[in-house]
């Protein structure tokens, strides 16, 4: 995952793209919340870095989604207390961003 967001962040959207799909479809297997939201979030940027929309839209709507299985797993207050770590708020900024770009 740290490839993919370092990737983004030096202007490559389209390998970011390509290495956060791939992780996502391990993650998936597995049933790692935690991780797997984060990595359909970094494909809605770098979607959304390349000019495609509407996959920008369904993979932050997937990154949303499973944000709320992990909070549904975890329960409230563990919940509560992910949320508030500055890393994790920030990457809910951005998916409101991605989120609020396409509606």
């Amino acid at each position: 995952m740290t490839l993919a967001e370092v990737m983004l962040q030096n202007n490559e959207p389209k390998q970011a793209l390509e290495v956060s799909l791939r992780l996502q479809e391990s993650l998936a297997r597995g049933e790692q919340y935690e991780s797997q939201w984060q990595a359909w979030l970094i494909a809605a940027r770098a979607s959304r870095r390349v000019g495609d929309k509407p996959k920008a839209c369904e993979y932050g709507q997937h990154a949303s989604d499973v944000l709320d299985k992990l909070q549904q797993g975890w329960g409230t207050e563990a919940f509560k207390s992910y949320l508030n770590r500055p890393d994790i708020q920030n990457s809910c900024k951005q998916l409101g961003q991605v989120l609020r770009a396409y509606r």
